[in-house]
């Protein structure tokens, strides 16, 4: 029996199937490793939000956090000043340019509690157990363990181990109050003022990928990167209104006022958008409203 092979032909016509064949599913896995690569780069954003938000959110919350309940305070600043107040505003300025708005967050912050060792420091000197962290005229409130009395006044001496609620020097670190010094005994917890602000700025890494930033400016004030792939972040303000005390519409910071009428902010990040060499990822928008807390203390 005679065999016949192929043609050159029918060679010709299954090679071009073939190469049409590979270049078909070649192309299809590039779609869909891009496909892939950007639903991951999409989750990776939203994560990021996710964690950028609920940081935030948590500042806020505290923000304007008083310490203690004003009508247990006794406030021994000459000018009256509250530290923690108000509890947000503009941050600002910056040593490297913001992307987008900053924000400034207000609050006592713990330093933990302490022993007086008097029986009862009734006088400007409250010597404690340990070192207290509190430097030379830093603001710092004093709460009772009842919670009954805490005082607010500036540390007048050197001293790691008392702090001093008198006048201080000639320029009247403290007032010296009429009825006397109130009397404290036992436990005291210690706050000092803190404020932080937070920004979006390019990145340290090579590729300056912009990142959610913050400077504790209670602490040292160095920048710190927070959360990468966060483009922007724009802040508005909700004010109330002073007749009924309605919260109005929200407003850049400049123009507000008086932060003492903030009642709510409202967050707008821009999430993502980084380049890849094969994809673009686009950005996506995040928006959320965080209602102020300690608005009254």
């Amino acid at each position: 029996m005679q065999q016949q092979g192929f043609s050159v032909l029918e060679i010709l016509i299954a090679l071009a199937i073939g190469v049409v064949v590979i270049l078909t599913a070649t192309r299809l896995l590039g779609v869909t490793a891009q496909s892939h690569q950007l639903e991951r780069g999409q989750s990776v954003s939203v994560e990021h939000g996710r964690i950028a938000v609920n940081l935030l959110e948590r500042q806020l919350r505290n923000a304007g956090y008083p310490g203690c309940l004003p009508a247990s305070r006794r406030n021994l600043l000459t000018d009256g000043a509250l530290p923690h107040r108000p509890p947000v505003s503009a941050a600002g300025p910056w040593p490297e340019p913001m992307i987008g708005d900053g924000i400034a967050i207000r609050r006592m912050r713990s330093l933990g509690s302490a022993e007086i060792t008097d029986t009862l420091a009734s006088g400007p000197l409250i010597s404690l157990d340990r070192d207290h962290g509190v430097a030379p005229d830093e603001i710092v409130l004093l709460v009772a363990e009842s919670g009954n009395r805490c005082v607010l006044f500036r540390h007048a001496d050197e001293s790691i181990t008392a702090l001093n609620r008198g006048p201080g020097d000639e320029s009247g670190t403290n007032r010296i109050p009429s009825s006397g010094y109130w009397p404290l005994q036992g436990r005291v917890e210690i706050f000092v003022p803190a404020r932080t602000e937070f920004a979006v700025q390019p990145g340290a890494q090579t590729d300056d990928t912009p990142s959610l930033v913050r400077r504790r400016l209670h602490a040292d004030g160095r920048r710190e990167e927070l959360v990468p792939g966060v483009r922007a972040m724009n802040v508005r303000f909700a004010l109330a209104d002073d007749t009924d005390g309605a919260i109005l519409s929200f407003v850049p910071a400049s123009q507000v006022a008086d932060w003492s009428q903030v009642r709510a902010v409202r967050l707008e990040f821009l999430l993502g958008s980084d380049r890849t060499p094969e994809i673009w990822r686009p950005a996506q928008p995040l928006s959320v409203v965080i209602a102020l807390r300690n608005i009254d203390s």
